[in-house]
């Protein structure tokens, strides 16, 4: 990366953040509580490497494929060994992919946690969709008029 698309890259990336997150990539087992704004919406949970994203995803995908063809699941499980092969810092200390990756996101839409139809283990998105960040995870805990509410 040329210096001038690393200060393009830096107009549009939060300096700090990028650095934690070279951080998780550079330190084995490294996860940060982090809570992100991006469009409006807050993703709370633990930042985490891209090397540990691809493994969760390996697990996810093969753990949902018991009931296809041995082969199959073997081709998968190749797909998701060639991902952790991937260096997400380069020999420069700079981030070779553009990705924030989370670990046991809980979505914030409006002030709620948005219900989810299944548990989500992991979330990934580009850096520069952040809007913004905090150090810390949002633990949300209810009113007892907001229960007798929302059982009513």
């Amino acid at each position: 990366m040329s210096d001038e698309e690393r200060m393009e890259y830096f107009q549009n990336a939060i300096i700090s953040l990028d650095f934690m997150i070279r951080l998780v990539n550079s330190v084995p087992d490294t996860l940060i509580p982090i809570t992100l704004t991006v469009k409006g919406m807050l993703i709370s949970g633990k930042l985490m490497s891209l090397k540990q994203f691809h493994e969760e995803l390996g697990i996810t995908i093969t753990d949902s494929l018991r009931n296809e063809t041995p082969e199959f699941r073997r081709e998968i499980r190749e797909f998701a060994q060639n991902l952790l092969k991937l260096r997400a810092v380069d020999e420069n200390g700079h981030l070779a992919f553009n990705y924030v990756c989370v670990k046991d996101p809980v979505f914030h839409l409006g002030g709620r946690p948005v219900e989810m139809e299944m548990a989500v283990p992991i979330w990934i998105g580009k850096i520069d969709s952040v809007d913004g960040y905090f150090l810390g995870s949002i633990i949300y805990e209810t009113s007892e008029t907001e229960d007798a509410a929302d059982n009513a």
